[in-house]
């Protein structure tokens, strides 16, 4: 595990997991709390060198005002994945 702060940034931990047929990265960012910006979490993983799965996470206290910084990305996806 790996953990640091800065000016933008109270506390980031990012941290790795390796096995046999898997690999897994887990990051967590939080603001300084003078910033209105959201928990920004990142998950990555990798099964059998054939799937790898992304998952991105806010986590807001207030609406949902940054998720719509996503749909783009979201639309892409789901436009390769389904299609």
């Amino acid at each position: 595990n790996v953990h640091f702060s800065n000016n933008l940034f109270r506390k980031v931990r990012m941290s790795q997991l390796y096995s046999d047929n898997q690999q897994m990265f887990n990051s967590v960012w939080y603001p300084q709390y003078k910033f209105d910006t959201p928990i920004l979490s990142l998950d990555i993983a990798k099964f059998n060198d054939k799937a790898i799965d992304c998952l991105i996470n806010l986590y807001e206290v207030k609406e949902n005002k940054y998720c719509h910084l996503f749909d783009d990305i979201k639309e892409k996806l789901f436009k390769k994945i389904l299609f």
